[in-house]
């Protein structure tokens, strides 16, 4: 008899587990909403403690270059999207920034239960705000050029890339812009409120008239990479960084011939020749996003600190040498760590092989700065409980 797991990965859609999430459009979208809310309290507050660092720190991330990558938790709308909003917060406003109308995020999660080292997905993957398309052809791609299986159910039941999706479709769907919104109603709460109102000539007027002052939503496609566990296998993380790499040089060089071919298109004659602007607004971006947890401790994960020492210092004490390994763009170093500490982190090797791909030696690597490493907290400190785990929120920007 199969089980639910299996009859899921033979679906033509993947299915939202909405565990860590409202499965309620509206629900969800608060839950985004909040989330952002506290990036900015946040970045308030240390602007209000530190001024002048904060200053210097915002005036160095809006004259950074191309955002390359992101690491994030795959934790709950409650605790996990707090931390995962200030990374996908900085990537909204690049894209916005950019007039980006095309997004490709190859996303690598971790598969908790180590059975498969790596598994492609080539099915779209549903949420409550809409779909988010797989690029086929760069998983195809992907799958003949580096011999790497395409296997939905490692997929099935797993939530670290489908804690991701619901941050980048609703950007999407306001073309990267969060001012918008965080203050105007969706499609979902005009629908709501529509009927709610009644269906008078002045509610559908109104209705219109909030429709067109939406921004225009980009495109998005995702490419997910589950990544499980390979032990003491230093030449499959080499393989799968460099796999990553060229995956992503590959989607880059793609996105660029096809946009030039659009400009080429717009100057021939008989056609309405674009501005600088315009050429922009149809820029291809990718990015590369990483999930990762960080240190889990409590009763429940069996994982408690010394007598006398706080549940959040033993964890900011796990997790210290593995913030400074990611910092360091150092594989040796960031396995030396979790070994070290025997650290209960949950995207060791998602992290490994990121890493390998930005700063290893595959001759596809992009020129990147060292990772930023933007926000961290345990999540009890976020949402009161006994059991917490670490997040941590990081950029990776060209150099």
């Amino acid at each position: 008899m199969k089980t639910a797991h299996a009859l899921q990965s033979q679906q033509p859609h993947r299915k939202a587990l909405c565990t860590y999430y409202s499965s309620d459009s509206s629900q969800l979208v608060a839950e985004i909403r909040a989330a952002y809310r506290a990036t900015s309290a946040a970045a308030a507050a240390a602007a209000d403690c530190h001024p002048t660092t904060a200053a210097a720190a915002a005036a160095a991330g809006n004259t950074r270059s191309k955002l390359l990558a992101i690491v994030v938790p795959h934790g709950a709308a409650c605790d996990g999207f707090h931390v995962a909003a200030h990374a996908y917060r900085r990537l909204a406003q690049q894209l916005q920034a950019a007039r980006c109308s095309r997004l490709t995020a190859v996303l690598l999660g971790t598969e908790h239960r180590g059975t498969t080292p790596i598994a492609l997905s080539r099915r779209d993957w549903m949420t409550p705000l809409g779909p988010a398309a797989v690029d086929a052809a760069a998983v195809e791609w992907l799958a003949a050029q580096h011999h790497l299986p395409i296997n939905e159910a490692p997929h099935a039941a797993e939530h670290s890339i489908e804690n991701q999706l619901p941050f980048l479709v609703h950007a999407a769907a306001w073309g990267w812009d969060l001012a918008a919104a965080s203050c105007c109603p969706g499609p979902a709460e005009e629908t709501a409120a529509a009927a709610a109102a009644g269906s008078s000539e002045d509610d559908r007027q109104q209705q219109q008239q909030q429709q067109q002052q939406r921004p225009a939503p980009a495109s998005l496609t995702i490419v997910p990479i589950s990544i499980g566990y390979l032990g003491q296998q230093p030449e499959l993380i080499q393989q799968y960084g460099a796999a990553v790499a060229e995956l992503l040089q590959h989607l880059r060089a793609h996105g660029s011939q096809q946009q030039q071919q659009q400009q080429q298109q717009c100057g021939q004659p008989g056609t309405a020749r674009a501005s600088v602007a315009d050429a922009a607004a149809g820029s291809h971006q990718v990015v590369l996003i990483v999930s990762s947890d960080f240190t889990h401790a409590g009763p429940w994960y069996r994982e408690l600190p010394p007598p006398g020492v706080s549940l959040a210092d033993y964890m900011a004490a796990q997790d210290s040498p593995l913030l400074q390994a990611v910092r360091a763009g150092s594989v040796p170093g960031l396995l030396a760590a979790a070994a070290a500490t025997r650290n209960s982190l949950c995207g060791l090797y998602p992290l490994a092989v990121a890493l390998e791909a930005l700063y290893g030696s595959s001759s596809s690597k992009p020129a990147a700065d060292v990772p930023q490493l933007l926000t961290y907290s345990p999540a009890h400190l976020i949402f009161p409980r006994p059991d917490s785990t670490g997040f941590a929120a990081f950029a990776v920007y060209a150099k």
